[in-house]
């Protein structure tokens, strides 16, 4: 802790709230390139050369690579020549629950490639990525390691859109499918801590760290939150204390 109270005193328990608060604005200030990182299945992000070429590959075979969701109108020219389009409708046409919803993952993390290459509209290739996302698990097929990942891609995906409680739900939702996707939990802590959750980001550690104990990522965040929580709860605690002893002085002089 980096606070000291005026004269030398100790530091009370808010300063020591806002030191580890501090400390992990730091820190998550240090990992932000992680929130461009590896989502679970291969949504790394990708290189901007992967997305030129992603590109390359659309021109070559004459069709054009707007996101279906930055559609204003869909005609017949769309239905003949739109990448993103075709490939949505032949998803949709797809048999197989597992078949189709693994389907709509690879598209998520392939619209995740096309963000590296186009950030002045980034949102919307992540919104249009969540959308795929949500897709593949409105299928409901009954791969439960499937489900996680799209539910884990997606809490990705609303971490980087600053959706920070949509990304604690839908990392809890990885984990309700998979209880062991350890990276489901990273994801869950890191959203939490942004908001601050202290409280949900020490659980989502401590559920991680239970099944990769030395996972350095992990002990990290949680040597932090737990730190913080406590720090919080202590804070807390000498708060209520004080209007106890405010309320009872007040009592007493009636």
């Amino acid at each position: 802790m980096t606070g000291e109270a005026p004269g030398g005193a100790a530091p009370s328990m808010e300063q020591m709230a806002q030191d580890c608060a501090a400390e992990l604005e730091s820190l998550l200030k240090a990992d932000a390139q992680a929130a461009e990182a590896v989502a679970e299945g291969g949504a790394d992000g990708g290189s901007e050369g992967e997305a030129k070429q992603l590109r390359a590959e659309y021109d070559k075979a004459g069709l054009d690579s707007t996101p279906a969701l930055f559609l204003e109108e869909i005609t017949e020219n769309t239905e003949e020549s739109n990448a993103d389009y075709l490939g949505l409708q032949s998803i949709a046409d797809e048999t197989d629950p597992v078949e189709r919803a693994a389907n709509y993952k690879d598209r998520g993390n392939r619209v995740l490639k096309l963000a590296k290459e186009n950030k002045e509209v980034r949102k919307k290739f992540y919104k249009e990525a969540a959308m795929l996302y949500s897709t593949g698990l409105d299928v409901k097929c009954n791969d439960a390691t499937l489900n996680s990942q799209l539910a884990g891609n997606r809490a990705h995906v609303h971490t980087l859109l600053g959706n920070y409680r949509k990304a604690i739900n839908d990392a809890d939702l990885a984990l309700s499918h998979d209880p062991k996707a350890v990276k489901a939990a990273f994801r869950g802590a890191k959203a939490a801590l942004n908001i601050p959750d202290f409280a949900a980001a020490d659980r989502f550690c401590v559920q991680g760290l239970q099944l990769e104990p030395d996972n350095e990522e992990l002990q990290a965040l949680g040597k932090k939150a737990a730190a913080a929580k406590e720090a919080e709860e202590a804070a807390k605690r000498e708060a209520e204390a004080r209007l106890a002893a405010g309320l009872a002085l007040a009592g007493g002089l009636q």
